[in-house]
């Protein structure tokens, strides 16, 4: 008995060792020309060769294993020219080898300084001895670059887009490189894959995350030009058609607070029905909240909110920061009062929060109860002093909603100027 279901589990490995395969032709066709070139078939592995080459090749569009998969069937092609001294296939250059281990090594650091500076924003971590960063730090990457335009200039255009997200991570503190990578990404787009879209894409938010320009950064425009892309481009959904809550939740919010309540709505009728059944109840009122306030009807999104009660942190923290807003736009301090000792006790209660977040949606309350304070006093000369003395500590500071407090301290500014 025992023997049976041994042989029936190893039988079920197979099985879905197969139906693994089958889904993916380069591997099946790889595993194929390896299996040709041990037996010694070189007629059919040259015909089967140049297939395989024509169909990864063809398509011309990047994805995540292009690189990978074009070096590991040259390499084969290598193989089969040194056992048979072959010069009827491919004549190129041994040295086409060492091109695309390069590229594909290139990517793969560029998109590990991405995942590393992920976790750095995160967690506000610092890495000092990752010997990753230590090597794309010592690289002339610029110069191998130059010779990579001249020599290819499709490859150029790929590899430029990965390396404009590796200065944009590395130079939070200059603008420019952020809109140089998104400008890049945009220009060449069409050379990536679906899923290798939604990979920039991704990475492109986490170099927004990252730049601490936020006076010429509005991060939620941005986010949402994103957004807008994405949907554009037809991969605002993951590869199964789905969305994920979280995705969904934070480009209402971010186009909420970016006014663009035309995407609100268009996300609404695209996508609501593309997440799991059993959120699309709390989505729909979290919809609506920040729709209405889009559409500047704050009253209306204070309503609504008030009957809110969701579970999942990020929307509660959204919403909050929502109802700060629209009070402090009410000029009503003293449900501003209420609402901040709600606000704090809410937080001090978070357990499942990283204290990092949670220290940063404090410091948004700190501030704007600051700001609030020197909105409903009296003018005088020492108000200005107190609000650029504000300013200062905001610009130096790290907290959620940094842009739109700024925004309030110029208006307060231009207040006390006037009076």
């Amino acid at each position: 008995m025992k023997n049976i279901v041994y042989d029936l589990s190893k039988l079920t490995e197979k099985f879905f060792e197969m139906k693994q395969l089958e889904k993916h032709d380069y591997w099946k066709s790889y595993f194929h020309l390896s299996e040709l070139l041990e037996k010694g078939l070189d007629k059919q592995f040259e015909s089967k060769y140049a297939f395989a080459e024509d169909k990864i090749l063809s398509p011309k569009l990047h994805n995540e294993e292009r690189y990978f998969k074009i070096n590991h069937l040259k390499w084969l092609e290598n193989d089969f020219k040194t056992v048979f001294r072959s010069k009827r296939i491919l004549n190129e250059p041994p040295q086409e080898l060492a091109e695309f281990a390069v590229y594909e090594f290139l990517v793969t650091i560029f998109k590990y300084y991405n995942n590393i500076s992920a976790f750095k924003n995160n967690l506000n971590k610092t890495l000092n001895a990752d010997i990753g960063l230590h090597l794309i730090e010592s690289l002339n990457l610029e110069m191998f670059l130059e010779y990579v335009r001249k020599h290819s200039p499709m490859e150029f255009k790929i590899l430029n887009v990965y390396y404009r997200m590796y200065k944009a991570l590395s130079q939070p503190d200059e603008i420019n490189s952020y809109y140089q990578f998104k400008k890049e990404l945009s220009e060449n787009i069409n050379l990536f894959d679906d899923d290798e879209k939604r990979n920039m894409y991704v990475c492109l938010g986490n170099t927004l995350l990252g730049n601490k320009d936020i006076r010429n950064l509005n991060i939620n425009t941005e986010y949402t030009w994103i957004n807008k892309t994405s949907d554009k481009e037809n991969v605002f959904t993951n590869s199964y058609g789905k969305v994920d809550l979280i995705k969904y939740s934070n480009s209402v919010s971010e186009a909420g607070f970016a006014f663009d309540h035309e995407f609100i709505e268009l996300l609404k009728a695209k996508y609501l029905n593309k997440l799991n059944t059993l959120s699309l109840s709390g989505m729909e009122l979290y919809t609506e909240i920040f729709l209405s306030y889009a559409k500047n009807n704050f009253a209306v999104a204070l309503e609504q909110s008030s009957k809110a009660n969701f579970e999942i942190p990020v929307l509660k923290f959204n919403i909050k920061s929502m109802q700060a807003r629209i009070l402090y736009e009410f000029s009503d301090y003293d449900s501003f009062e209420y609402f901040l000792d709600t606000y704090r006790h809410f937080l001090t209660n978070s357990k499942q929060i990283p204290e990092i977040h949670i220290n940063k949606y404090k410091k948004f309350g700190s501030y704007l109860n600051i700001l609030f304070r020197l909105k409903i006093q009296n003018r005088s000369d020492e108000t200005m002093d107190k609000l650029k003395l504000l300013e200062q500590e905001i610009l130096a500071d790290e907290f959620v909603s940094r842009h739109w407090l700024l925004e309030k301290v110029d208006e307060l500014m231009k207040s006390c100027d006037n009076s």
